[in-house]
C-alpha cells in the first residue's frame, strides 16, 4: 500500500478513514527512504551502450509498474536493464513512451518484448495477425503454396528437392476456401436488451424468413434458455424457436439442439427457418466444419476483434452474401473502435439502411438447399454419442 500525500500535506485527506491509501507515518518514511534512494541511483546511472523506446498504452502503464514498481523491475534485473525515471504520467494521451537502457541489444528486445507482454501490447498485435489471417485467408494460403512451390524447384537435385506426393499431401492440409461478400451494420444502443431486440425485430421484419445466429456472451446465452426468454426471442424473431449451445450442456443436449437447427422449421415460402443462439465457440468450430446456412449474424455484445471476424463469416457462405450486424452500448465503445480498425461498418439507424442489403440475400429452401448434407451434425450421431471427444472444440461432434 502506498502513503497519501494528501494526509501528510496542510490540506489534509478528506476521505479520512475512507481512504484508499495508507495513513501510517512509517510507511510514509521508508517510501521517502526510497525515492532517496531512486535518486541516488538516478544520479549515478552507469552510461549503456544501447537505448530503445517502449510505446506502451497509458490506460495500462499501471499493470507494467505492478505494486510498488516491483514489476517493472523485475523485468529490469532478469534482463540487466535500466529505464529512464518518469515522475508524471500524461492521461490526456493515448500512449506513454518508456525509454530502456541496455548494454546489448539482445538485452534490450527480451526487456522490451516482456514489458509489451504485460501491458497486453504484444497480444493485442497477435490477434490482429489472426484477424487479418481470417479475413485473407484464401490470398495468404495461395501465396504460401505457391512459394513453397517455387523453392521446391530451386531445391531440385538437393536433399532438400520434396516429391511430388510429399507436396500434394501438404497442398491438402491448405484451406482454399473463397471468402464470402459480407456486409456489416452497427447500432448504437444502450446495453439492454429490450431495445437490441426491438431493433431486431425491424431487421426480422424487412427478411422472407429466419436463418440466423446470435452470437452473445455465454451467462446471456444460458439466461435465454429460459421459459421467459425463448418466449422473447420467439416474438421478436417472428416466431421462430431459438435453439441454444452453451458450455454446460451435455452432449446429448447439444446435439440434439444442433439437429434441430440443421432440420429447421418449413415456412410458407418454403424456408427452411432456424435460429441459434450461442456463443464464439460455435464460431469456432464453424471455421473448421460444414454448418447449416445462414444469412444473418446479430451480436449482441461486441467481442473480441478477431472473435468478431470469426462469428461473421458463419453467415453467406455458398458464395453468398452475409449481413453481420453488431450493437454497440457506451460502454463497449473502446472494444467496437479495434474491430473497426479491420472491418468497414454502415450505421443502421432504420429500416431503409438495410434495404439493399437484405434484397441481395439468399435464402436455405426445399426446392434450391443452400445447406450442404455434410453439415453438422451428421445424421448418424447418436451411433457416436459416447466416442472420445477430440481436442479443439466445445461443440465438436464425437
Amino acid at each position: 500500500m502506498r502513503p497519501c500525500r494528501h494526509y501528510f500535506s496542510q490540506e489534509g485527506c478528506r476521505y479520512a478513514e475512507n481512504c484508499r491509501y495508507s495513513h501510517d507515518e512509517s510507511l510514509r518514511q521508508q517510501f521517502d527512504e526510497n525515492d532517496t534512494e531512486q535518486r541516488h541511483v538516478d544520479a549515478s546511472r552507469p552510461s549503456y551502450e544501447y537505448c530503445e523506446e517502449v510505446t506502451i498504452p497509458t490506460e495500462n502503464l499501471k499493470y507494467l509498474i505492478g505494486i510498488n514498481g516491483n514489476t517493472l523491475r523485475s523485468i529490469n534485473e532478469k534482463f540487466g536493464t535500466y529505464n529512464e525515471r518518469f515522475l508524471t504520467v500524461d492521461d490526456t494521451q493515448e500512449t506513454f513512451t518508456l525509454k530502456l537502457y541496455g548494454n546489448s541489444k539482445d538485452a534490450l528486445q527480451k526487456a522490451s518484448e516482456a514489458m509489451r507482454n504485460v501491458v497486453g501490447v504484444k497480444s493485442k498485435e497477435e490477434r490482429k495477425i489472426r484477424s487479418d489471417y481470417v479475413i485473407n485467408e484464401l490470398d495468404i494460403n495461395t501465396r504460401a503454396v505457391k512459394v513453397l512451390a517455387a523453392c521446391n524447384i530451386l531445391n531440385k537435385g538437393t536433399p532438400r528437392h520434396l516429391s511430388e506426393k510429399i507436396i500434394r499431401n501438404v497442398v491438402s492440409t491448405v484451406r482454399f476456401v473463397r471468402p464470402q461478400r459480407l456486409l456489416h451494420f452497427f447500432v448504437s444502443s444502450t446495453n439492454g436488451d429490450r431495445e437490441k431486440l426491438e431493433v431486431v425485430s425491424k431487421i426480422i421484419s424487412q427478411l422472407q424468413g429466419v436463418q440466423a445466429i446470435v452470437f452473445c456472451e455465454q451467462k446471456r446465452v444460458e439466461a435465454f434458455a429460459n421459459v421467459g426468454g425463448v418466449q422473447r426471442l420467439t416474438k421478436h424473431f417472428n416466431g421462430v424457436k431459438p435453439k441454444f449451445l452453451y458450455r454446460s450442456m451435455t452432449k446429448e443436449m447439444r446435439m440434439k439442439n444442433l439437429e434441430e437447427f440443421k432440420n429447421g422449421v418449413e415456412n410458407e415460402f418454403g424456408l427452411k427457418e432456424r435460429l441459434l443462439v450461442t456463443n464464439e465457440d460455435y464460431a469456432k468450430l464453424a471455421r473448421k466444419t460444414v454448418i447449416p446456412y445462414v444469412n444473418l449474424v446479430i451480436n449482441l455484445n461486441v467481442p473480441r476483434d478477431e472473435f468478431y471476424v470469426i462469428q461473421s463469416l458463419v453467415a453467406g457462405r455458398q458464395g453468398t452474401v452475409g449481413i453481420s450486424v453488431q450493437f454497440v452500448s457506451q460502454q463497449d465503445a473502446a472494444k467496437f473502435n479495434e474491430v473497426r480498425k479491420l472491418v468497414h461498418f454502415e450505421e443502421f439507424t432504420n429500416e431503409e439502411d438495410l434495404r439493399d442489403a437484405v434484397l441481395q440475400l439468399s435464402y436455405d429452401t426445399k426446392d434450391h438447399p443452400l445447406t450442404p448434407p455434410d453439415a453438422e451434425p451428421p445424421a448418424d450421431w447418436r451411433e457416436h454419442l459416447n466416442d472420445p471427444k477430440p481436442k479443439g472444440s466445445q461443440f465438436n461432434r464425437h
